[in-house]
């Protein structure tokens, strides 16, 4: 592997605490099975070797380890240090061999060893270019090479109807939070960047997580990535911690939702899936 210089991306919006971790794996959980239907429809098979893009600590890889088997690879490659070193204790802990995770910054990742596929989840968001990002891994996968992303695209949906609910005003503060440092509209602009990557036109498929019973998913996962951006909405002056009571905001979530029989929404997933050759 070599590197060059190129323009650094901005930092992760949602740092890497040890609680941000912890959410990244409860979310996780809600989002694998899209994410496999994903890997399906794009034809990641047995025997296949993958690399997973900003795999963080590692449910991306996991997902698709249970699609190439045991005759397969995985390498997960993230630029936290801290996230690939949790990603490789869950992969000894499981007895996964053939799942593997490099710390290195995406841009500048080459492998002499060519890959059938290249995925990720929420990633492409990040990258200051992510048409250079996908361009730079060409020459490391195999002619007829999978490219499978999944993206979200916060402008595709209300976040709840009514749109007068706390889920509504949450998704909202942390959309701008976040819109600062990484593009939130990323699954919208898919096509366009497979395309200008050199990658055929990819496949298009979208998903709305949507519920309005008590135990939707959503209410705890909007919670936790406004408590992982507090210190950053407090600094922008957006709101205090007082304000928000962090503590009880999936409960005050959950509770204003369920009276105002709304349903509410994730922001939708775009899934965008093509093959060279």
């Amino acid at each position: 592997m070599h590197s060059s210089q190129k323009q650094s991306a901005p930092e992760y919006s949602l740092g890497h605490s040890e609680k941000e971790l912890q959410r990244l794996r409860r979310q996780a959980a809600w989002y694998e099975p899209s994410t496999l239907r994903l890997f399906e429809q794009a034809g990641i098979s047995e025997g296949m070797r993958v690399l997973d893009l900003g795999c963080g600590v590692g449910d991306v890889s996991f997902t698709a380890r249970k699609l190439v088997g045991t005759s397969g690879e995985v390498l997960g490659i993230d630029r936290s240090e801290v996230a690939v070193a949790e990603a490789q204790k869950r992969a000894a802990a499981a007895g996964l061999r053939n799942v593997q995770f490099l710390a290195s910054d995406l841009d500048n990742f080459r492998s002499e060893k060519k890959f059938d596929a290249v995925v990720g989840r929420l990633v492409l968001m990040y990258p200051p270019d992510p048409v250079a990002t996908l361009r730079a891994l060409l020459p490391s996968v195999t002619p007829h090479a999978i490219f499978a992303f999944q993206e979200a695209a916060y402008c595709v949906t209300a976040a709840s109807y009514p749109e007068e609910t706390l889920y509504s005003q949450m998704v909202k503060l942390f959309t701008e939070v976040m819109s600062a440092t990484s593009n939130v509209r990323m699954g919208s602009d898919l096509f366009k960047t497979f395309i200008a990557a050199g990658l055929p036109a990819p496949q298009l498929h979208i998903e709305v997580f949507t519920g309005g019973t008590p135990d939707f998913p959503g209410f705890e996962v909007v919670a936790e990535i406004v408590r992982s951006l507090l210190p950053t909405i407090e600094k922008r002056g957006l709101a205090s911690a007082a304000e928000i009571d962090v503590d009880t905001l999936a409960q005050r979530i959950r509770d204003d939702a369920i009276s105002k029989h709304a349903i509410c929404s994730w922001p939708g997933f775009v899934n965008a899936w093509t093959r060279l050759g």
